[in-house]
C-alpha cells in the first residue's frame, strides 16, 4: 500500500495498533483507513469502506506442536484449547463457543503453545512460520490443509471517498503488472529469511 500511495503522490505512515483499537480508531475517523483486513468488517464498522481489490490472500492454519493432534477443519478444533490473536474477526466467528484463549500478539501465543498452555494455535501461515523462526521454536508445525483461505482488503475512512477509485484503479494497474506478486515475494522472502 506504500507503493500504491507513492504512485499516487502521497507519503504514507503506518502505525501498528492492536486489533479492535486499530478498527475503532479508523472508524472514527482519527487514522485514515487501516492498511488490511478481512472482508466485511464495514458491517461492524461503518465508516470504513473498502478498496475492492485484495491486497494478498493468506492461508489460515492450525499450528500444534503434538503429533497426535489431527485438525482438518474448524469443528476438529473443538476438543483443544486454542490461541489466538484478539481483534482477528475471521478466526473469531469460526471458533465462537470453543474452548479459546485471546492473547494480544503472535509471539505470546506461539510461546504458550511450546510450552503446552495451549494445544493450538491459530494464525495465518506466513505470521505462524515468520513467528516461530524469529522465536526459534522448535517442533511447531502447521497443519494442512489449511483451515480457511481468505483475502484481505485495504480500507479508508468515508471521509476519502473521493480517493477510492483513484486508489483501486492504481492497486488494479499494479496487479495487472505484476507488481504486487513481486512485493508479497519480496516481503515473503524477507520474513522467511529473518531470525
Amino acid at each position: 500500500m506504500t507503493e500504491v500511495y507513492n504512485r499516487l503522490g502521497f507519503d504514507v505512515e503506518i502505525r501498528y495498533l492492536p486489533g479492535y483499537r486499530m478498527f475503532r480508531t479508523a472508524n472514527n475517523g482519527d487514522v485514515d483507513g487501516v492498511l488490511f483486513s478481512v472482508a466485511d468488517i464495514e458491517t461492524s464498522y461503518p465508516n470504513l469502506i473498502p478498496i475492492p481489490t485484495p491486497v494478498f490472500s493468506s492461508q489460515m492454519c492450525a499450528f500444534t506442536k503434538e503429533k497426535s493432534i489431527i485438525i482438518n477443519n474448524w469443528d476438529s478444533l473443538q476438543n483443544y484449547q486454542i490461541g489466538y490473536v484478539r481483534g482477528f474477526s475471521l478466526v473469531e466467528k469460526r471458533i465462537e463457543n470453543m474452548r479459546t484463549e485471546a492473547l494480544d500478539e503472535q509471539e505470546n501465543m506461539m510461546r504458550m503453545l511450546a510450552s503446552g498452555r495451549i494445544d493450538v494455535a491459530v494464525d495465518t501461515f506466513l505470521t505462524g512460520v515468520f513467528t516461530i523462526q524469529k522465536l526459534g521454536l522448535q517442533g511447531i508445525k502447521a497443519t494442512h490443509p489449511p483451515l480457511e483461505y481468505f483475502s484481505s482488503f485495504h480500507y479508508l475512512h468515508k471521509k476519502h471517498a473521493d480517493m477510492i477509485p483513484k486508489v483501486e484503479q492504481m492497486l488494479s494497474n499494479m496487479e495487472k503488472e505484476g507488481a504486487i506478486q513481486a512485493i508479497r515475494n519480496r516481503v515473503i522472502k524477507k520474513m522467511l529469511d529473518e531470525k
